[in-house]
């Protein structure tokens, strides 16, 4: 069996598209168009906040028998956790979803921001 680091696959360092919709378009195509192998998984960071990232993952490395084109998360990049995901055929739901994701992103910042503020 390989084994295998997730593969970071970036965007230009062009303006990003500026809708959500739009980054998980173009994160689709990238993950789509990128060179690499299909053993390992990949990912596209399609927002940031604070330590938390949401993620489109390329799906076809992990579920190589499975026919979904979204797979996003909601990822900690500290303690290199997935801390929640979501699956659709569907781009709609999948923003939807993504914006949520978004939303928990928000307020885990928040909460661990106003906890460090207290220590000090």
């Amino acid at each position: 069996m390989l084994i295998c680091s997730p593969v970071l696959v970036t965007m230009s360092n062009g303006v990003p598209p500026e809708t959500l919709e739009s980054r998980i378009l173009s994160a689709y195509d990238l993950l789509e168009s990128a060179p690499g192998t299909d053993s390992c998984e990949r990912f596209v960071v399609i927002e940031r906040v604070g330590h938390y990232e949401i993620r489109l993952v390329d799906p076809w490395a992990l579920l190589p028998d499975e026919k979904i084109p979204f797979w996003i998360e909601l990822y900690d990049s500290t303690t290199d956790t997935s801390l929640d995901s979501f699956t659709s055929p569907d781009v709609k739901k999948t923003v939807s979803a993504a914006e949520a994701l978004k939303s928990a992103a928000k307020r885990l910042h928040e909460r661990l921001t106003c906890r460090d503020d207290r220590r000090e």
